[in-house]
Parts: structure tokens; sequence; C-alpha cells
């Protein structure tokens, strides 16, 4: 492992455990490297974490058009893939670590916004598909769309997924039920 990447795992090891307080020295001192080391790699912590989100974020949308491509499964299936997928990027963010940043790293937390709201275009072609083949009723593409950015959003920058002991996935899981499923009971 060269030195930038056992300074982007230290840094998960340390977020995991302190979230965004960690210091330059304790990742310095975590990782076995100098300070000096982490600034010319980096430019900081800022920037560990900028390039921890960016690999979480470029490994979901290479899924996320692979998932929509597979059409051996339903629209169905394939939305609520879409809307749950789980970073295996290393190393792996957590989406409960984003609302830490909002305060102390505002430029970083709105570029991780940026990114949530980047590569809708597969979930947007299986809806369209849904629709076009009768499995999903006709709605307003973007609504929805907007809809879900805006839950995503709120999920992932409140304390709600802490407060509820949830994890990012079973916290969407539960909204793509209520999106496929309705609140209504059924007879």
């Amino acid at each position: 492992m060269n030195s930038a990447e056992k300074i982007l795992a230290g840094a998960v090891r340390l977020f995991k455990n302190q979230g965004p307080g960690f210091t330059v020295d304790e990742l310095a001192k975590e990782t076995g490297t100098s300070k000096k080391t982490i600034y010319v790699h980096f430019n900081g912590k800022e920037g560990v974490i900028r390039t921890i989100a960016d690999r979480t974020f470029d490994d979901i949308h290479g899924r996320q058009r692979a998932i929509a491509a597979d059409s051996s499964r339903s629209c169905s299936d394939r939305l609520r893939a879409l809307l749950t997928l789980r970073p295996t990027a290393e190393p792996r963010i957590d989406y409960r670590w984003i609302r830490y940043l909002a305060r102390d790293f505002p430029e970083l937390h709105a570029h991780i916004l940026g990114r949530v709201a980047d590569g809708w275009e597969p979930t947007v072609a299986v809806i369209e598909e849904g629709i076009s083949n009768g499995e999903f009723r006709a709605v307003n593409v973007d609504v929805l769309k907007e809809t879900l950015l805006a839950t995503m959003r709120a999920v992932m920058s409140d304390t709600f997924l802490i407060e509820h002991g949830l994890s990012y996935e079973e916290a969407f899981g539960n909204v793509m039920d209520i999106i496929l499923n309705g609140i209504g009971a059924t007879r």
C-alpha cells in the first residue's frame, strides 16, 4: 500500500472513531507518515475526506450504470437497488458521517451533497422504462427525482440515522417501500 492509500485508510479509521474532529497530527501518527506527506498528497484533512467521498461516489455511479442496464431484473428491483447502494470502494465512507461535515467543512459538505445530486441518469432511465412498460404508473419524473434527492439529503445531513439507529440503506429501503407500495393497507 502506498503512502496515499495508507493515509486514506487511516483517515477512515479515525473518522469511524471520532468523526471529522481528528487532526492532521493524529492522522500522521495513525498512518506512520509525516504531516508534510499528508499535505503533499491531499492538501490536508479536507482533501483526504474529499478524496474518500469522491472515490465512493465514483464507485456508486459506476455500479448504478450496471444495475440500470440489467434488463433481467424488474424496474422496481433495479430502482430499489439504485437508491440503496452500499459503497464498496475502499476506503469506504459511511453516509452517516456526512452530517458531521456541515458545521466544520461547509464547502466539503456542499461538494458531497453535489455528488449525491450527480449521476441520476441511470435512475431516471429506470423510472422512465418502468412507466413505459406499465410497471409504474405515469408520474412526473422530475418531481419524483427531486423528492428522492431531497429525502436523500435530509437523511444524510441530519441526525436522523443516528437517532433511529439506522443505516442509510435501511432508511432508504423504507422510503422505497413507501414509494413503490404506498401507505395504503392491502386488502
